[in-house]
C-alpha cells in the first residue's frame, strides 16, 4: 500500500452544526464548520472508515476555533452511523472562556440519522482541552447539532 492511497484526493461532505459551547459551564451560542474528505476503508470491510477533516467553529462571544483530525465511524444499522473523532488546532477566545492557551485538543462523538440522497441530522458532543500542555488546563464541552451534505 502506497501512502497516496491514505491520502484525501477531495472534500467528499459539508457539515454545518450550531449548538452550545462551554454547555455545562456558562453556555454560549456556537456555529462551525467541517469539510471531511474521501474515507480510507480499514480492515478491508465496509463499515469501518477512517475519515480526514478540518474544521472552524466560531462562538457569540468572539472565540474562533480551527482543526485539523480524524473521524472513525461505524455503520449502526441501515440509516445510523456512530462516528467517534480526535483532533488539534488553535483557539482564540475572544472575550470568553479561557482554555489555557492556543493549542487545544478536541475528541468527541456524534450520532447521525441518514435522510437520503448522501444527507444526515445528527447531534455531535466534543470536548476541548489542552491536555495540560499550558500552563492552565482547564476544559470545554460542546453540544451541538449537525447536517451533514
Amino acid at each position: 500500500m502506497s501512502i497516496s492511497v491514505l491520502l484525501p484526493v477531495a472534500a467528499s461532505e459539508i457539515t454545518v452544526s450550531v449548538g452550545a459551547f462551554n454547555a455545562e459551564k456558562d453556555p454560549v451560542a456556537e456555529v462551525g464548520l467541517e469539510v471531511r474528505f474521501d474515507q480510507v476503508r480499514l480492515f478491508g470491510g465496509k463499515s469501518w472508515m477512517l475519515i480526514p477533516a478540518l474544521g472552524i467553529m466560531a462562538t457569540a462571544d468572539g472565540a474562533f476555533y480551527g482543526y485539523g483530525g480524524v473521524r472513525f465511524s461505524v455503520e449502526t444499522g441501515a440509516n445510523w452511523l456512530w462516528t467517534t473523532h480526535v483532533g488539534a488546532g488553535a483557539f482564540e477566545r475572544g472575550s470568553g472562556f479561557d482554555l489555557g492557551g492556543i493549542f487545544e485538543w478536541r475528541w468527541g462523538f456524534e450520532l447521525d440519522r441518514r435522510l437520503g440522497n448522501g444527507k444526515r441530522i445528527g447531534v455531535n458532543l466534543f470536548h476541548l482541552s489542552n491536555g495540560g500542555v499550558h500552563a492552565r488546563s482547564p476544559s470545554s464541552n460542546s453540544a451541538a447539532l449537525t447536517y451533514t451534505f
